[in-house]
Formats: structure tokens, sequence, C-alpha cells
């Protein structure tokens, strides 16, 4: 059981985090996920890890889910959501910013020895299909999560909660 020491010690770490004052930024995109509970997860996880923004590249039916909002709670209101297609999405998305694939594809890069040095943008792949090779093709890099027991896949949302957990901690 926690007791108020525990708390007052907690509050002061969140309060006066050196994460505050990171320059560096990140964007997630959302590749027709089909899951509301997903996209919720990962709205509230890119507040989290102070994102500036969520990109969603979804049909009609998901884009008016309450799920999502119910799931992300007071993230919704607190960062950025775009909804777009994939051809938008080159278009809309900042120049300066690195976009890299998070997926097992040819010539991905362990994400363990990844380096995060500029703005970045995590694309992620739909729940079954994952990234379309068009889309990685697209994006400067791609990185895969290694996986050391006997399955080797992820849910999307925790793939993304370890991906903003790398980024974050080789900000320099």
């Amino acid at each position: 059981m926690r007791d108020n020491n525990d708390l007052t010690r907690a509050n002061k770490l969140f309060q006066n985090s050196e994460y505050d004052t990171l320059n560096k930024d990140c964007i997630i995109v959302c590749y027709e996920l089909k899951t509301p509970e997903n996209i919720g997860s990962i709205i509230r996880l890119a507040s989290n890890f102070g994102c500036s923004e969520v990109i969603l590249i979804i049909n009609d039916e998901i884009q008016r889910s309450k799920k999502i909002k119910k799931i992300a709670g007071a993230a919704a209101g607190q960062i950025k959501i775009v909804y777009c297609n994939s051809t938008e999405l080159w278009h809309i998305l900042p120049k300066d910013y690195e976009t890299i694939a998070l997926e097992t594809a040819v010539n991905s890069e362990n994400i363990i020895d990844a380096k995060f040095d500029k703005n970045i943008v995590f694309i992620l792949g739909n729940e079954i299909k994952g990234l379309s090779n068009d889309m990685v093709s697209k994006c400067d890099r791609s990185v895969f999560i290694p996986m050391f027991g006997k399955i080797k896949s992820m849910n999307v949302s925790h793939a993304c909660a370890v991906a903003l957990y790398a980024w974050r901690s080789k900000i320099k």
C-alpha cells in the first residue's frame, strides 16, 4: 500500500521532469487500423509521451466511433488528431521530420540499435496486414521490435508503446 510520501515523491518527479524540456517531437500515423480500442490507446500513449499529434488514415465508420474517445480519455482533448487518406499524408507531414515505418521489413533496423536524432514520424500499420510495401518504401527508414518469445507479433498499441519508449529514452 502506498503512503503519502510515495505520492509526494511521484508528484515531484512528474512536476519537475527533465523530460518536459526535451526539444524533439514525434507524430504518430495510424495506417488503416480497424480497432477503435487500439486507436484510442495510441492517442493516449501519444499524449503520455509528449507527441504533438496523431494522424489517422481510417475509414469513416471508425472515425465516428465513441469508443476511440472513451479509450483515449482526456488525451483526446490534449493532442491534435488529424484524419486524412494515404495520398494526403505525404503532403501534410512536416518536411523536416524523419518518417519511420514500424514494421518488420527488408532492411529494417532493430529498434534497440536505432538512433532518433531528429523529429520523427512513426507510421504504424493495420492490425492484420501491417504496412503495405508501398507505404514502407515511402518512409526514410524502418525499424522493428525484436521478439524474444515464441509469438513473433505484437499488438499495434503495445508496439507503439515500445517505440515511443525507445524514442524518448534515446533523446539527447
